[in-house]
């Protein structure tokens, strides 16, 4: 089942620096306050061997309990990275080399926005949008061989099992099954490969839940401001053969294409972003887990 949904800003999918990152971490532990920021032992890899200064997304093994084994990634890279978050500190750890793609003998990056982990998988989702480019130093025709390859870099997710040291990826798999996906969907196909600031599709963050994918846009922004979150089942991503679907529209406007007779805004959308309700909902609080 795939499916489609618009709703309405509220911030929800955003590039976060580490110390948001890492004070959303600790909010949700009920551990440190949602101001503080954390520091970094030993060094997050950033471009061209130099120090990250921020990073796109981390995720972790587990949610509650200190220490916790993470995953970072930063956008200008090919690499994720293993970190060991502890209470009040991030220790950087070993890199896992995520895509292998080139444009005449130089590496692209996966321009990863978003990190996940879900049964014992980690997945990371690039961008699958236009390559970055404020000063237009790329010109559309003159160079559409880089900006087709930059794209095709992009337009990946990639999964992995973490090995027991958190020190390597285990069965690495990739997919760019999304982007035929997005291709073929009425409302956001339009979008694709267009220029950021032409409105261009580009995604910004991923969850994995109960089966399912969901793929948070940035760009486009739609009608009345709304974003499109895309929700597509692991399976079909992974082996599966995309299904074709049925268009509909809940009640509040926001628009869904389905291959479930179970309209998918009831079921699989409800749970993720509570931005979708008129009135936005007060994060729930999260008590620590005994045994910690």
């Amino acid at each position: 089942m795939i499916s489609v949904i618009r709703f309405s800003f509220a911030a929800a999918l955003r590039p976060a620096v580490l110390c948001i990152v890492v004070a959303a971490v600790a909010a949700a532990s009920s551990v440190a306050r949602a101001e503080e920021s954390w520091p970094v032992k030993h060094e997050l890899s950033g471009k061209d061997g130099k120090k990250s200064k921020d990073v796109s997304g981390i995720a972790c093994t587990t949610g509650h309990c200190f220490p916790r084994s993470c995953l970072v990634i930063d956008d200008n890279l090919q690499d994720g990275q293993f970190v060991t978050l502890k209470q009040g500190k991030l220790v950087a750890g070993a890199p896992v080399k995520l895509i292998d793609n080139t444009f005449k003998r130089r590496a692209l990056e996966l321009d990863g926005e978003g990190v996940a982990f879900a049964g014992d998988h980690y997945y990371v989702i690039g961008s699958h949008g236009h390559p970055r480019d404020k000063k237009h130093k790329l010109d559309p025709t003159k160079d559409a061989g880089e900006i087709t390859a930059r794209i095709l870099a992009s337009s990946q997710i990639v999964r992995f099992r973490p090995d027991e040291n958190q020190t390597a990826a285990v069965d690495i798999e990739r997919t760019s099954k999304l982007r035929d996906i997005i291709a073929s969907d009425q409302v956001l196909a339009p979008y694709l490969d267009r220029r950021l600031e032409d409105n261009g599709l580009t995604i910004e963050g991923v969850a994995v839940k109960d089966g399912r994918l969901y793929a948070g846009f940035r760009g486009p922004v739609l009608d009345d401001n709304r974003a499109a979150i895309l929700s597509v089942e692991v399976d079909t991503l992974f082996g599966g053969t995309p299904t074709v679907g049925f268009t509909a529209r809940p009640p509040d406007g926001r628009q869904s294409s389905a291959t479930s007779a179970t309209p998918p805004w009831r079921t699989a959308m409800g749970w993720l972003w509570p931005a979708w309700s008129r009135a936005p909902a007060a994060p729930p609080s999260v008590a620590p887990r005994s045994g910690c």
